[in-house]
């Protein structure tokens, strides 16, 4: 699965991380720690124009969105 990077502002992220239960703070901290280790960054890959009828069809949208997350991400 690819990963999609979106921005988010700093306190959303520290009012998410405040929401985690306490005794999975340490793993959390881990984690950020690691991430900070690493230089890896993802870039936007982008397409002309006319490759954009390739794409077409790729995803269904609409009808249940339930039903559609579940084929993406399972």
């Amino acid at each position: 699965m690819e990963k999609v990077m979106l921005p988010v502002s700093k306190a959303d992220i520290l009012e998410a991380i405040s929401k985690f239960p306490k005794k999975d703070f340490e793993s959390l901290l881990r984690q950020i720690e690691k991430l900070a280790r690493t230089d890896t960054k993802i870039t936007a890959k982008f397409v002309e124009a006319q490759e954009l009828n390739m794409l077409s069809g790729l995803i269904s949208i609409g009808g249940d969105a339930l039903e559609d997350a579940e084929r993406i991400y399972d």
